[in-house]
């Protein structure tokens, strides 16, 4: 992970600056400076001449101090936080009366219907370089995490475990005692009626081989028990470590998402939107997901209107790993989907750019045309600079016409 502060490392507080100053001390560069310039000198030389700046939480008062650029950020992403803070408190109040806000498809607002679904992709790779964390770290802890669980998990289930072997055991002697009870059984009915004596044997042979079947089924059974149980303990431990590594990076994809929104989505939204990024995790969840977890009871509405109003937007700091038409929505890495949609929009430019490139080359040459028949008595140079200005021109009108459209 980076090295960021982004609030208070004591309790979560927004951190502001109350002074800077030009210093610090760098002890190799005093012995470097010392051992080439000698005394005074070569302590002067430790002298970094780096902007510092100290930083003071506003809830405990806790003092920090770190570089300029740093101390920005963390101003910054603070004031974020804090209104983000403000809007979960509005959230929660309203989620208590289990109400999502209600909002129309994006044209009847007046916008067109694909408007910002790009809009979280154009410059998605720098955005998300405000994150400020080595995703890719995180993802290998994460990994290291499930390897490890997985083979507590694998060795548990092992044949030369003790629990199996002990399971093995068990159910290979209650195989033994069913197939034994049954024989008994068919010896019992193939006794006739009149043979009392030897038929009472039997009944309680297969009495004592009952109640022994039952004993060590019910051993058996809580043997299984067991086993389950440690698994969904591993299991349970292993979720909770992942949430604890990746915690950072949801936090902070979270507020930023929250940030970005405000600037560049339509605000008819916010409220909406802000009420899914509440909800989301490092967990990719699809549309039924969300609609429980916004809006169980009332169906204030549906599946497929929270689906469609969704898929309008995207954001650079909210991942997609759904596959198709179909979202799973969650804070981290990017998902399978937003490489689609950025090879996409790849594609797009690509396409695009070959495209103008052609457009000019046929307005130069009409140009050129036109501009030698009508200018014979100009030299080279200056046709090809009046080329130049007219094809400029027409592409800038051009774009004009379709920015306007």
């Amino acid at each position: 992970m980076a090295n960021t502060i982004d609030l208070c490392p004591q309790c979560r507080g927004r951190l502001v600056p109350i002074g800077e100053r030009t210093g610090g001390f760098s002890a190799k560069k005093a012995v470097i400076g010392t051992v080439v310039a000698g005394g005074a000198v070569g302590l002067a030389a430790g002298a970094t001449g780096k902007q510092l700046v100290t930083l003071q939480c506003v809830k405990c008062g806790y003092i920090i101090e770190t570089d300029a650029k740093t101390a920005k950020e963390a101003t910054e992403f603070g004031e974020a936080f804090e209104q983000y803070c403000e809007l979960q408190e509005q959230l929660r109040r309203q989620r208590c009366k289990l109400e999502i806000p209600h909002v129309k498809l994006v044209h009847q607002y007046g916008y067109g219907m694909n408007e910002f679904k790009y809009a979280g992709y154009v410059n998605r790779a720098k955005d998300r370089e405000k994150i400020g964390i080595d995703i890719d770290a995180v993802e290998k802890e994460v990994a290291a995490a499930r390897q490890k669980y997985d083979k507590k998990i694998q060795l548990l289930n092992t044949p030369d475990a003790s629990e199996q072997r002990e399971l093995s055991e068990l159910r290979k002697k209650q195989q033994n005692l069913t197939k034994e009870k049954s024989q008994c059984e068919a010896e019992l009915a193939a006794l006739g009626f009149f043979k009392f004596a030897q038929k009472k044997a039997v009944q309680e042979k297969i009495a004592s081989l009952s109640n022994e079947l039952a004993s060590v089924t019910e051993k058996k059974d809580q043997l299984d028990r067991i086993i389950q149980q440690q698994q969904e303990k591993w299991q349970a431990e292993e979720r909770a470590e992942i949430i604890q590594i990746r915690s950072e990076l949801v936090e902070r994809c979270r507020v930023l998402a929250y940030e970005w929104m405000k600037e560049n989505l339509p605000e008819e939204y916010h409220q909406f939107l802000s009420a899914v990024y509440s909800v989301l995790d490092d967990e990719g969840k699809d549309s039924e997901e969300l609609h429980q977890l916004l809006d169980p009871e009332t169906e204030s509405m549906t599946t497929l209107q929270l689906s469609q109003r969704i898929g309008y937007f995207s954001n650079p700091y909210v991942s997609d790993c759904g596959q198709g038409f179909s979202f799973s929505l969650y804070f981290g890495a990017d998902g399978a989907r937003d490489r689609s949609m950025l090879q996409r929009l790849a594609q797009k430019e690509e396409r695009e750019k070959a495209e103008k490139a052609a457009k000019i080359e046929r307005y130069r040459k009409a140009t050129e045309k036109l501009i030698k028949e009508r200018y014979p008595e100009e030299s080279a140079s200056e046709r090809e600079a009046r080329v130049q200005r007219i094809v400029d021109s027409m592409i800038q009108t051009d774009t004009e016409l379709e920015n306007h459209s």
